[in-house]
């Protein structure tokens, strides 16, 4: 490593500071008399008169308003209750109508499949043939337990296509 420098690069001639000032009193140029003293003034130029600061404060609380003044009292949480309260209001409006216009579902909504899942998960100890036996079948038609409409033409099909002997079938004509 370097061995740090203890000159720092400046240096002043010896004796340089003995003679300033000196030198600086002779450059000023003399005013109407021969000695330099002269030119610089004896005082300031700012004058107080004598015994100003010892009556300073009496003379200026006697000039001071005594009135009362009004003093005004802030209420900053007031504002916070009144934004507390709106938001609130907001909040139970906006969640009041909102229950208010949904209807609650009807049994026409649910899906057969949930309905299944339903009797399967809650386990009424009843078959489906007991079930069954609960809805009376004179009132229900086929299109109240499928999904889809049945057409005809599709049921014709599948029994040509799927039955051998008609005859099996035990079809009457006149109903």
């Amino acid at each position: 490593m370097k061995k740090t420098n203890k000159n720092s690069g400046f240096k002043v001639p010896e004796h340089y500071f003995e003679g300033v000032t000196h030198k600086i009193l002779e450059r000023i140029p003399p005013t109407s008399g021969s000695s330099n003293a002269k030119a610089f003034p004896k005082d300031e130029g700012f004058k107080v008169p004598e015994g100003y600061f010892e009556n300073l404060n009496k003379k200026i609380l006697e000039r001071s308003d005594k009135r009362e003044i009004k003093v005004v009292q802030l209420h900053p949480y007031r504002k916070i209750y009144y934004t507390a309260t709106a938001v609130a209001a907001g909040l139970l409006l906006f969640f009041g109508l909102r229950l208010s216009l949904e209807k609650p579902p009807t049994f026409s909504d649910l899906a057969s499949q949930d309905i299944e899942n339903y009797f399967q998960i809650n386990e009424l100890d009843m078959s489906s043939y007991e079930i069954a036996e609960m809805f009376p079948i004179d009132q229900l038609e086929i299109n109240d337990v499928l999904n889809d409409q049945i057409q005809d033409a599709a049921i014709l099909d599948y029994l040509d296509n799927n039955t051998d002997d008609l005859e099996e079938l035990n079809l009457n004509y006149n109903e």
